[in-house]
């Protein structure tokens, strides 16, 4: 178990914050944290990383939430990063530099991404369409929504 808590990291759709400030948060000081902020959609918040935080970060935004939780698992470095639905706390414009952030940060490295959001899936070298626990489809985001009913449907609808 140990070997696996070291080789993948499971980054929770609802990020868990504590008190203390955005950087102590954040669990590990980079070099690349500013790279790796950028990435995560949170390069407004590089500025404020000494600004305190209330229990569970109830001063941020659930988008602030989110991208900070995703920044944290950005830093961890794990070779199998999991997300689950990573970009629904934010805007359109966000979640595509999160997704463009997100497939340069994690280059070389396995990610995991369960989404049904078309910016993201865009990004991704392969996508898999699961349908009652089944696989139904496999491909690129463009040949799946060009091609297959299903998919335009639980992606593009």
């Amino acid at each position: 178990m140990d070997a696996v808590r070291r080789t993948v990291l499971p980054e929770q759709h609802d990020t868990d914050l504590f008190e203390g400030t955005l950087r102590s948060n954040l669990l590990v000081e980079s070099p690349s944290m500013e790279r790796v902020m950028t990435a995560a959609g949170a390069a407004d918040l590089i500025d404020e990383l000494d600004r305190p935080l209330a229990d569970r970060g109830q001063s941020l935004s659930g988008g602030q939430r989110q991208r900070l939780g995703l920044a944290r698992a950005l830093l961890a470095e794990p070779p199998l990063l999991v997300l689950h639905d990573p970009s629904t706390a934010v805007d359109a414009v966000t979640e595509e530099l999160l997704a463009e952030g997100l497939a340069e940060v994690r280059d070389g490295l396995t990610t995991l991404v369960l989404t049904s959001s078309p910016a993201l899936l865009g990004k991704m070298h392969r996508v898999i369409v699961v349908s009652d626990g089944e696989v139904v489809a496999e491909g690129i985001h463009a040949e799946l929504a060009a091609g297959d009913v299903a998919y335009q449907e639980a992606v593009l609808r």
